[in-house]
Order: structure tokens, then C-alpha cells, then sequence
């Protein structure tokens, strides 16, 4: 997320029991909440790293990795201008459940995806 204007606003908030972190500058948000795997999630803000601006802002997700096999699964979404994320916006996902090639995604208005690997 670039810096704008306006400096970058983090916030955090709680959903279905997990910490979401919400970045925004003047002209977008971007939330992203942990939903398989990670441990943590934290907003870094470095310099010379985004291409418009100088200084931006990165949400990092973070877990102690061990051996073997993991999926690790978050959500992002973005949404223009200062408009705040209303819940049922940030509360998408009823149940995954993870399959040997593919993930099931049971939507909480009934919706049904697969994504096959």
C-alpha cells in the first residue's frame, strides 16, 4: 500500500476469533485476515520498496515452520476510497476444508467454491 497524501492508517480488527489487519491510505484499503496456518500478522512499513512512493505499507503473515506438509490460506480484500469494511463484508467464509488436489470454500450465504492444485 503506498503512501499517499495522507499517512497509512492500520487497524486491527477481530472476526470469527482471529486478529484482521486493515492498511489504507487516502485512496484504498486492503484487509487481510489469517484463516488457515498462520500464527501472526504484522504491518511492516518499508522504504524504497513500493513504486509510487517512497514509503508504504505491507501486511506480513508469519508462522514458525516446521517439517512436513501445511496449507496456509488468508483472505484479502480491497476496497476503494475511506468506506469502512462492513462485517458481513469481512466475514466471508463458513468452513474450508482441505482435500489432496483441491480446497472446498463453503461461502456463509451458501456459496460453494472449489480450487484445485
Amino acid at each position: 500500500m503506498p503512501k499517499k497524501n495522507d499517512s497509512i492508517v492500520e487497524t486491527v480488527q477481530v472476526i470469527d476469533n482471529q486478529e484482521a489487519c486493515i492498511i489504507g491510505n487516502a485512496e484504498y484499503q486492503l484487509f487481510m485476515i489469517p484463516l488457515q496456518g498462520w500464527k501472526n500478522q504484522l504491518v511492516v512499513q518499508p522504504t524504497g520498496l513500493h513504486p509510487e512512493s517512497e514509503k508504504c505499507a505491507v501486511i506480513i503473515a508469519i508462522d514458525q515452520f516446521t517439517a512436513g506438509e501445511k496449507m496456509y490460506i488468508t483472505l484479502q480484500l480491497w476496497k476503494k476510497g475511506k468506506e469502512t469494511f462492513p462485517p458481513e463484508e469481512l466475514s466471508l467464509i463458513d468452513s474450508i476444508v482441505v482435500n489432496e488436489n483441491s480446497l472446498d470454500i463453503q461461502l456463509k450465504d451458501g456459496e460453494k467454491k472449489t480450487i484445485r492444485f
